[in-house]
């Protein structure tokens, strides 16, 4: 029985970054938006369980020859969406709700200065916790520190391999892809929201 949800950030509850900030500098700098995103997702994975992220703005200043201002500018563009109120509406409905997000540590600092996230029981962020998804250890961490199994917990991400490597550890998972279909797997698992 679900007594718990894990919200992935990123694509989930606010835009996915890399793709707005590719889609904001691609054209600007004559570069292919889907190499950009890429390139800043891959640059982003090697930073991001990590309070050091310099290196990550060094890799893209060099490889694509954007500053660093224009780089955070367009990342930090990726606002919440109107998933976080349907979060906040099952918070009000009495579940409680956590985060775990890969982030490098200078957007986790600007989400958390620029969102009300006071409705969460607890924030997951990777460059705090210094575990990444999909590792195995992401979860456990989270799980061992919010004193459930998995099988209590239902995970929401828009990442397939997340989703897959949580559903291998026992946790109910969602594939995230748009507010409609979430909310209709919601009831799957017996969950309602107005």
């Amino acid at each position: 029985m679900i007594s718990t949800i894990i919200f992935d950030w990123g694509g989930v509850l606010a835009l996915a970054d890399n793709a707005l900030a590719a889609k904001k500098l691609a054209k600007k700098y004559g570069i292919n938006e889907k190499e950009l995103a890429k390139g800043l997702a891959n640059f982003e994975r090697q930073f991001e369980a990590s309070k050091n992220y310099r290196g990550y703005f060094s890799r893209v200043c060099e490889t694509y020859g954007i500053p660093r201002k224009e780089i955070e500018k367009a990342l930090n563009a990726a606002h919440a969406t109107h998933m976080l109120q349907v979060a906040k509406k099952l918070k009000r409905l009495g579940w409680p709700l956590y985060l775990l997000s890969d982030q490098m540590h200078f957007r986790t600092l600007y989400i958390k200065k620029h969102n009300d996230l006071s409705f969460f029981d607890g924030l997951f962020f990777s460059s705090e916790i210094d575990f990444v998804k999909p590792e195995k250890g992401a979860f456990l961490y989270v799980l061992k520190k919010i004193k459930c199994k998995p099988q209590q917990c239902l995970f929401i991400d828009n990442n397939a391999k997340n989703v897959k490597a949580a559903k291998k550890l026992g946790i109910n998972v969602i594939l995230f892809k748009s507010e409609s279909q979430f909310r209709s797997e919601l009831k799957r698992f017996g969950i309602k929201i107005a």
